[in-house]
């Protein structure tokens, strides 16, 4: 499972690092709480964290995990007088469904977190095949289209 907070820079921001730094240790905290010690977590960086769980035979359990991380971790946040209403999204790969490999489940649920950011706030989705042929397919485009000459490979 691969976590990312949104709008964390603008905590950052708004309230400096050391205000953003108790954001993610509060997190983390929750984080903890709602994998009920079935996962190790990790901050990857800056605002994204990974978590690897075991004893998921489907994604029903892992969409039930993901569902709880986002309600205990979407709750306000009280830090020195200030409210804080975090907001994430979760990109789940399970092994060995989506992957072979702890390199390739990481990739793979990345490309599930960005099809989940593109859905909203507090929002997940699994891994799916469909999702990484849709990213590359557009890949291909972006590139064709920066090395086109346009007089002569495009036209209406």
């Amino acid at each position: 499972v691969l976590l990312d907070l949104d709008f964390f820079k603008r905590v950052n921001d708004t309230y400096g690092h050391h205000m953003g730094d108790r954001v993610l240790l509060e997190i983390s905290r929750r984080l903890e709480q709602s994998a009920d010690g079935n996962a190790t977590i990790a901050r990857m960086g800056g605002d994204e964290f990974v978590l690897a769980a075991t004893g998921f035979a489907d994604n029903a359990a892992a969409i039930e995990m993901a569902k709880t991380i986002i309600l205990n971790c979407s709750q306000e946040l009280f830090i020195n007088g200030y409210v804080f209403y975090p907001a994430l999204c979760i990109g789940i790969s399970i092994y060995p469904h989506d992957a072979e490999d702890a390199e390739a489940l990481i990739k793979n649920a990345d490309i599930a977190l960005y099809h989940a950011k593109s859905l909203g706030i507090n929002k997940f989705a699994g891994y799916d095949s469909l999702i990484h042929d849709k990213n590359q397919k557009r890949n291909e485009i972006e590139l064709f289209l920066r090395r086109a000459d346009f007089g002569k490979d495009l036209r209406l």
